[in-house]
């Protein structure tokens, strides 16, 4: 990718199918669906690839210059509002319209949430986060739902809505895009692919995906020994502070671990082993696992009446 290549808006994406909220700009360029990556100053880092589906795309009409774009150029935002109208432009254009709409989402104190931390207007966001936690407390009120003791504040907040209006919506985006999505639990580790909550890798998903990437003349190489050795050097990375322990991990899992060769390949060399193929994307295994629980149980001060929202 270049700084002079361009890329053809065609659309514009919702996460959510219908009220008011932001939309992701999507462009095409050499077949393939592109979203920008965005500067702090508002301008068109790079850009990234992004797997959707066309026909969910919404396009606005617009002037055909408009619907180029490039590396460096200003980021393009959009909104739509609850009629369907929708907007796109600059920050500062979308701002501008914005703010002549924000009466409309007073019924939708999270958009309007959304929407005051976009403008930067620190009055707007403290009557939005009024909003929102009156509708919370009001949910609370007239709706049975799992609750949770915030250690913090000593106060018990409904998390139904974090559920339905949050990590639902995102699982399922995910699902669409080619993942796949196991419900977890926080009482029952069979649930998530364990024996234990001690465990923080699935390790029958992780041996498969060894053997899987790691190919000697397009067949799999690695033996029980050598994966359960890989394995282990990611379950037990170096360090001895939990930042020292993550950026070790973190080299792993970008760069590989090695295992020891075999006798009549290179001499018994040692042999790279990598845990993901960043070269080919569709090669690994995307899994989401929400409520992936890890660890001992904290004590009863620390969660209070917590069941399973999904069962």
């Amino acid at each position: 990718m270049s700084t002079t290549d361009t890329f053809t808006l065609v659309g514009i994406y919702r996460p959510r199918q219908h009220g008011p909220g932001f939309g992701i700009p999507v462009f095409l360029h050499d077949g393939q669906h592109w979203i920008q990556d965005i500067s702090s100053e508002d301008h068109v880092r790079q850009f990234v690839t992004y797997e959707v589906a066309a026909q969910t795309l919404r396009l606005p009409p617009l002037p055909t210059d408009s619907t180029m774009h490039s590396i460096g150029k200003q980021a393009l935002y959009a909104f739509e509002a609850a009629d369907g109208t929708m907007k796109l432009g600059t920050r500062e254009e979308v701002s501008t319209w914005l703010q002549s709409r924000v009466t409309e989402l007073q019924t939708t104190p999270f958009v309007l949430h959304d929407v005051a931390e976009f403008l930067g207007d620190s009055g707007l966001i403290s009557e939005a986060q009024a909003r929102c936690d009156m509708l919370l407390q009001r949910s609370r009120q007239t709706t049975s739902v799992p609750e949770v003791l915030s250690v913090s504040s000593g106060t018990t907040r409904a998390i139904q809505w974090e559920y339905d209006l949050v990590e639902k919506p995102f699982c399922a985006q995910l699902q669409t895009m080619g993942w796949q999505w196991l419900e977890g639990d926080t009482d029952v580790p069979d649930f998530t692919e364990r024996g234990n909550f001690r465990e923080v890798l699935l390790k029958g998903r992780l041996a498969a995906a060894l053997r899987k990437l790691n190919l000697r003349d397009g067949q799999p190489w690695l033996d029980e020994a050598r994966t359960a050795r890989a394995m282990r050097d990611l379950e037990q990375a170096a360090g001895h502070r939990l930042m020292e322990i993550n950026q070790s991990a973190t080299e792993l899992l970008l760069k590989g671990t090695v295992a020891d060769g075999l006798p009549d390949w290179q001499q018994g060399r040692q042999q790279p082993v990598r845990f993901i193929d960043f070269e080919n994307p569709t090669n690994n295994d995307f899994l989401i696992i929400n409520r992936l629980r890890s660890g001992r149980r904290p004590p009863p001060s620390a969660s209070v009446r917590r069941k399973s929202i999904s069962r």
